[in-house]
């Protein structure tokens, strides 16, 4: 068995109202403020969550997660498309999910 290095990174974001006189003193107190601890994220500021092999570029996640994407809706789209045998001009968004496919599987 092989052993992978996998990141797992989570976004956590807040809101933050301040009141300044400008924008520039209002984003100095907000840093200040979490300097100190102040303003502390936690697991209910949770936005969202990416977990990807550690290395890969971003052109390989890019990839990676577009294939996904094709693999989930091709075989949907493939019977909507063959049912709709009117529309075979290419403009069917089947056609464009089986581009992407042969893109992203070219080595």
């Amino acid at each position: 068995m092989k052993v992978y290095d996998i990141e797992v990174k989570e976004i956590l974001s807040r809101i933050v109202r301040e009141e300044a006189n400008n924008i520039d003193e209002a984003l100095d107190i907000v840093h200040k403020k979490y300097k100190a601890e102040n303003i502390v994220l936690a697991d209910g500021d949770f936005v969202d969550v990416s977990i990807f092999q550690c290395g890969e570029s971003s052109e390989e996640i890019k990839e990676r997660l577009v294939l996904e994407v094709v693999d989930y809706l091709y075989q949907d789209e493939k019977k909507h498309f063959e049912e709709e045998a009117s529309d075979q001009s290419g403009n069917h968004i089947f056609t464009k999910l089986k581009k992407l496919k042969l893109l992203c599987c070219q080595d």
